[in-house]
């Protein structure tokens, strides 16, 4: 007996000393904040758990005896609060719920009055004389109902998370600790004599911890597991150097680290930028890490020869810019020139019956005619309104209502002196172009040409 206590204490103390170490590298290898506390949580407990079962060996109190439940219990709450939160389903009700439940079923392991629904006296091995005359009533049941439970959840939403396991015989590999962990649950149950050689609360510790490293080996749980050897596969101009100068990682890029850096690394005085004599393109910043520095060189080499060549580029553009300038404000003058040509050509083909008309009258004329003057006012005043109505035509110009009636109204207007008066009627959204103006101006005009002494309504909507 004494034997298996001492085999037992050496266990105790091995297992005291690996959970220890394995909860300060978590904190090294979890990134994120929250999944750092819930994971730190779990490791917490898997220590304290050992260390109440080594109390345990040298004080048999009652409430020493059941308080390794406290981690048995919310481990795999820690661990299924963990999962929800990496596939983005954390929210507080979830979170309240799952530690209600978890304080409730710890109240009835430790307090006297609920005790008996978690283990109940048999009387009669009691009697016998025998030590293990606890047995499972159904709080046990329900406990390790729940935290099957909450391990299996946790890991098939984990699984779930990462796709690519889909497929894969990989995913049965989360999976072994919690099968192995119910068959061995079940087997002490029903198989009393293992209680006294196999601790119970030792072998559930053992395989949380083989089954998280699990998870972290898969990267089920992000964390920096094998990065040194990322790190090192790098093209990264970056290198990791102890406090005393020697480099500890180095990237394939194997950066040389000037000697004043070094210097000043192992005074404890380096500075966050450096820049070297002897290669002015290469920038050092030096920052500090937890336990050592950190260089990174950045070539300014090629950069410096880019601007270089985007500097002359520049140039060559702005020339070729103004280049293009000229050229666009040289056609812009031709195309007027040539618009304006196009113009007056326009116009002549329009107004020179009218201009040979007033030679005519001007010719006849022995004496002022009043006759032929009112005549040579009213083609003069078509010369003036055709010349604006040609120029709107090579403008595209649109005329409402207001100025249809302003040409119109003119042309009646100087056709007063014929003895021709009349009004004009538009429709309220009418809108015409300037070539459907000019052609109504012309044809109207050569009707007043040939009449005298009449009254005009014009009408003008569009259908």
């Amino acid at each position: 007996m004494l034997g298996d206590i001492e085999v037992r204490r050496i266990l105790l103390l091995i297992c005291l000393m690996i959970f220890s170490a394995w909860t300060i590298r978590l904190d090294y290898k979890i990134f994120d904040r929250k999944l750092k506390r819930y994971i730190l949580s779990m490791g917490g407990l898997l220590i304290f758990l050992i260390a109440m079962r080594i109390v345990r060996i040298y004080e048999s109190s009652y409430f020493v005896w059941y308080l390794y439940y406290v981690a048995l219990i919310f481990v795999p709450a820690f661990y299924y609060l963990c999962s929800r939160y990496l596939s983005g389903q954390d929210n507080r009700f979830i979170s309240y719920t799952v530690f209600t439940i978890s304080t409730i079923l710890l109240v009835m392991v430790l307090t006297n009055d609920l005790h008996g629904v978690v283990f109940r006296i048999n009387e009669a091995a009691k009697l016998a004389g025998k030590s293990d005359y606890y047995e499972q009533n159904i709080g046990y049941y329900m406990i390790a109902g729940w935290m099957i439970y909450l391990f299996l959840a946790a890991t098939v939403t984990l699984v779930i998370k990462r796709r690519r396991y889909k497929r894969d015989v990989k995913i049965l590999i989360p999976f072994v600790p919690i099968i192995l962990g119910i068959i061995y649950t079940a087997i002490y149950i029903n198989v009393p004599a293992i209680q006294g050689p196999i601790d119970m609360s030792l072998t559930i510790s053992l395989l949380v911890f083989v089954g998280m490293e699990g998870l972290f080996v898969m990267d089920l749980i992000p964390n920096n597991v094998d990065y040194d050897e990322i790190f090192t596969r790098s093209l990264l101009p970056i290198a990791i150097l102890s406090p005393d100068g020697k480099i500890l990682y180095r990237t394939q890029n194997e950066i040389d680290i000037p000697e004043i850096i070094l210097r000043d690394i192992r005074e404890d005085s380096a500075s966050s930028h450096y820049v070297t004599r002897s290669n002015e393109h290469h920038k050092y910043e030096v920052e500090k890490l937890k336990s050592g520095y950190a260089v990174i060189m950045t070539d300014y080499t090629n950069i410096d020869e880019a601007k270089e060549e985007l500097y002359h580029l520049n140039n060559r553009l702005r020339r070729q810019e103004k280049l293009l300038s000229r050229h666009r404000s040289l056609k812009e003058k031709l195309y007027e020139v040539k618009v304006n040509n196009e113009i007056m050509e326009n116009l002549s083909h329009r107004i020179d019956k009218k201009k040979l008309r007033i030679n005519e009258l001007m010719d006849g004329m022995d004496e002022p005619e009043r006759e032929a003057l009112y005549e040579v006012k009213y083609l003069i005043a078509y010369c003036k309104r055709m010349s604006n109505l040609i120029v709107s035509n090579y403008n595209y110009e649109i005329y409402d209502k207001d100025r249809i009636a302003t040409v119109l109204g003119e042309l009646i207007e100087d056709s007063r002196d014929r003895g021709i008066y009349g009004q004009v009627n538009i429709s309220k959204r009418l809108m015409l172009d300037s070539i459907k103006v000019t052609s109504i101006y012309e044809v109207l005009f050569a009707v007043f040409s040939h009449v005298r002494d009449v009254g005009v309504l014009i009408n003008l909507s569009k259908d």
